[in-house]
């Protein structure tokens, strides 16, 4: 199958109109997310800032670690301006139930709320809440359901993870891009 037999409008098959896209995208304010320009931090620098707070019980555990992996990859012991407060609540539903009352199917649900606080000055800069639904297999074997349910965990507190860096790196990038210049204002272990 080649190009011109494609379904597509034929002015999207001239490059002078993917060009002209181009140069419309740009004038209506459109800019990448984690893109740098000359004079500015990226939101990743402010990622890099955010502190994870502790959350509790093991899936605050996963999700904690998820999000560090996120926000700081590569730093381990950074001068953090920002604190990430997360609580977490878990709900089970248990879904295709048969005719003796056993059910196949469930949807474990992640509720997070977050709060970003600003160290310095303790601060409220955003907060909200995201939901991760992850489904499994509730099977005849006690293990192998466990199994399932604990990588439907996985799943939605890697949903939620990318989420909360989204909303953040969207909150530096829109109001929080009146936040003070990055510095050194104190370690957190």
């Amino acid at each position: 199958m080649s190009w011109s037999n494609l379904n597509t409008p034929t002015l999207l098959r001239s490059p002078l109109a993917i060009l002209g896209l181009c140069f419309a995208l740009s004038a209506c304010g459109f800019k990448p997310m984690y893109a740098t320009s000359p004079g500015t931090v990226g939101a990743n620098a402010y990622l890099r800032a955010v502190f994870i707070d502790q959350i509790d019980e093991r899936v605050g555990q996963m999700m904690r670690t998820a999000l560090k992996r996120r926000f700081h990859p590569t730093r381990t012991n950074a001068a953090y301006q920002y604190s990430l407060q997360i609580s977490t609540t878990e709900s089970i539903s248990e879904l295709a139930v048969e005719k003796d009352a056993s059910t196949t199917r469930a949807n474990l649900k992640l509720f997070a709320t977050f709060t970003l606080v600003r160290i310095a000055d303790q601060q409220v800069l955003h907060s909200g809440s995201v939901r991760g639904v992850a489904s499994y297999n509730n099977l005849t074997s006690h293990f192998a359901t466990q199994a399932a349910k604990k990588n439907a965990r996985k799943h939605a507190v890697d949903s939620i993870a990318d989420q909360l860096k989204t909303q953040i790196t969207v909150y530096f990038n829109g109001p929080g891009q009146k936040q003070p210049p990055l510095g050194k204002v104190r370690a957190i272990q």
